[in-house]
């Protein structure tokens, strides 16, 4: 459950150091979408090192 939140925090970093106030999306939106990204990026590496 600790890395679930470290990667939450990681992704939270990046979609704050990515936004762009100019484009037509609510940051709420953006960071869900980043986040998630975060997430299945950790779970796709820790498969690949599995295999």
């Amino acid at each position: 459950m600790d890395d679930l939140f470290q990667i939450g925090c990681v992704g939270l970093i990046k979609a704050i150091d990515n936004f762009d106030v100019n484009q037509d999306v609510q940051f709420s939106t953006y960071r869900s979408t980043n986040d998630n990204t975060e997430k299945l990026e950790d779970i796709y590496e820790t498969i690949i090192q599995y295999e």
